[in-house]
């Protein structure tokens, strides 16, 4: 784990409460030690190998944080439950944790999931959420703090094309899910293709009921015939 994540977390944690600080619901919070987070996320559904240890990390940094001092002195105690990465209970569990004295909602996983915690959480504000599309910031301003980049700011669509060129490479597909996460990295990964001279030749989004394996969103696309 990167060493400056703690610090980060904290000064998020901190910026946060100061949001919740015109809120009746805040000063119930701030009351408190430890001060309370919830985290909903996937611990059992088809994005359990990325929710469990984002949940288990999640931990071991708010320890940290915690035996660096805490936030304003406090400790910092979140409970994790399982949304089997299903916005609806997403929105569910935030709903039903933000009607006690929550302080925030942490590290919330996904585009549709993330704006279903902001839209639940009401005044509580929803930090560290791990998605990368920049559609999520603008509406949410004030409300969510991230952590993360956009995926334009990460740039890893581009490294990763100059790594396929280096390796002579030069015909390029992108195949996404039909959704609030497939579709801005569309644009994302035309541009990085047009940037180090290659050539976007075919991209496809894949309907929610296609299954997630790559073989079938691959013959779900036609793809075979790029290989040839």
């Amino acid at each position: 784990m990167h060493r400056s994540r703690g610090p980060a977390i904290r000064w998020v944690l901190v910026a946060a409460l100061s949001y919740m600080l015109p809120t009746v619901q805040a000063a119930s919070c701030v009351a408190g030690n430890p001060l309370r987070v919830v985290q909903s996320i996937d611990l059992s559904g088809p994005q359990r190998w990325v929710g469990v240890e984002y949940a288990e990390g999640a931990q071991l940094l708010l320890r940290r944080v915690t035996r660096n001092g805490g936030v304003h002195g406090k400790t910092v105690d979140m409970a994790v439950t399982d949304d089997k990465f299903d916005p609806k209970q997403t929105a569910a569990n935030v709903g039903a944790a933000t009607m006690s004295s929550v302080c925030a909602v942490f590290g919330t996983m996904g585009t549709g999931h993330t704006m279903a915690a902001i839209e639940a959480a009401g005044n509580v504000p929803v930090v560290a959420p791990l998605t990368g599309t920049a559609a999520v910031r603008k509406p949410m301003d004030g409300k969510a703090f991230f952590v993360r980049g956009t995926y334009n700011d990460e740039v890893r669509v581009r490294a990763i094309i100059r790594h396929a060129k280096a390796v002579g490479l030069t015909r390029f597909a992108l195949v996404v899910p039909s959704d609030s996460f497939g579709s801005p990295v569309i644009p994302v990964y035309r541009d990085a293709v047009e940037k180090e001279g290659g050539k976007a030749s075919h991209c496809c989004q894949c309907p929610q009921s296609t299954p997630r394996s790559l073989d079938r969103w691959w013959r779900h696309c036609g793809l075979q015939s790029l290989t040839s």
